[in-house]
């Protein structure tokens, strides 16, 4: 028996998941995200998205609804079974549905809905009257491992046809929220807290939002009450330690309001591309407004884009230098190695050289846009760093 949990040990299924929580980041499956990167995700899925999404999950939720007024019958069941893994065929490669544990997704939905699972729900209904003075204990312990098989069916089939109006209603929140937040000067968390407390109080906003899909009253639509379990979990980390927050959840909508204002509380908001105009995560309080990603269009990231006004035949709202997450990123660096030289831990030498190095790497990031994209951030980790400096 063990009365902690470790990190290794969660499941994250689509109908029932654990995402683990530290000051920065979630944990989903086996991917470390930084908080607020699913609300981001969320904001930039297309309407085509949202609209296959609310298609698949319909479909299911039709199934719940014929359950509940007609009762069990074989081929509603398998029926089910078709729908969910098609629903899942179509999550896999969204952005953040892939990070969930497909395989363990399709095996749950199988084993409850597969024909011997059938089997045993309609021995089930044959022995609803159980005479537990003459019954045998082992038929009534069978009975009792079936009833909980058909109560776990029935809360997956639940939690597959709210994922797609949870989605819309959240993606809805999110883009109504960043429109509105664009139009502040400052960036600061106690601005965020204001302006998140005037935007949800807002009788306008509440009212959108209680109309932002036609099954938003019988669905439970959009709600600041999320509901979790909270457990006390491990992770060991580079041989140290560390306690973390584990929470489980049965609902996608309550994992996206709780990521929400998690990541609010951090500091962490989403932004509009001043030339994209895709959403984006920034996780200080900088006032980056193009986003750093390459720009489909013209081939280059939209930061460059706006620096370069031939491009676009047009002149782009400067951004400052220190607001770019390039910038941040070599900041960082820069101070650590300025710390760690006069606590002595490193020689002026080493210190030298490795201001040097990242520098240089500063300076790639500039002009070579793919290495910024996805070499950058890890070749600044700065371990590896001083693992360059310290080289003969």
């Amino acid at each position: 028996m063990s009365y902690i949990e470790k990190y290794e040990s969660k499941i994250t299924t689509f109908d029932y998941f654990a995402i683990d929580f530290d000051q920065k980041n979630i944990f989903l499956n086996s991917e470390k995200l930084p908080l607020g990167y699913i609300s981001n995700c969320i904001a930039n899925l297309s309407k085509d998205v949202d609209t296959n999404l609310l298609i698949h999950s319909g479909k299911i939720n039709q199934h719940w609804q014929k359950l509940k007024l007609d009762g069990y019958s074989r081929n509603l069941f398998m029926d089910i079974l078709t729908d969910i893994n098609k629903m899942i065929d179509y999550m896999q490669s969204l952005e953040p549905f892939k990070y969930f544990d497909i395989i363990k997704s399709r095996t749950a939905v199988s084993k409850l809905f597969n024909d011997a699972a059938l089997d045993d729900y309609e021995y089930l209904l044959k022995h609803l009257k159980i005479d537990y003075g003459t019954t045998d204990k082992n038929k009534i312990a069978k009975l009792e491992e079936i009833e909980n098989k058909s109560k776990t069916a029935e809360n997956i089939l639940r939690a597959y046809s709210y994922i797609g109006v949870d989605t819309a209603n959240f993606g809805t929140m999110i883009i109504n929220y960043v429109e509105n937040f664009i139009n502040e000067d400052s960036r600061q968390k106690d601005n965020i807290a204001k302006f998140t407390c005037d935007f949800f109080e807002n009788e306008e906003v509440q009212i959108n939002l209680a109309a932002s899909n036609p099954l938003a009253m019988i669905m439970d639509g959009f709600n600041l009450k999320p509901i979790q379990s909270t457990v006390p979990t491990i992770k060991i980390e580079n041989g140290k330690y560390k306690i973390i927050r584990r929470m489980y959840f049965s609902r996608m909508m309550d994992f996206f309001v709780t990521e929400f204002f998690e990541a609010l509380l951090q500091g962490h908001y989403i932004w509009k591309c001043g030339i994209c105009n895709k959403y984006f995560l920034m996780t200080t309080a900088h006032k980056q407004i193009y986003c750093s990603t390459v720009n489909k269009e013209y081939g280059v990231p939209c930061s460059y884009v706006a620096k370069h006004p031939e491009i676009t035949k047009r002149k782009m709202k400067k951004q400052r230098k220190s607001d770019s997450p390039y910038y941040v990123l070599w900041n960082k660096r820069y101070n650590s190695i300025r710390k760690n030289k006069s606590l002595g831990k490193y020689s002026e030498a080493v210190s030298a050289k490795a201001k040097k190095i990242i520098d240089e790497k500063f300076e790639k990031a500039q002009f070579d846009f793919e290495y910024a994209e996805n070499c950058y951030e890890d070749e600044m980790n700065l371990e590896k760093i001083y693992e360059e400096a310290t080289k003969n």
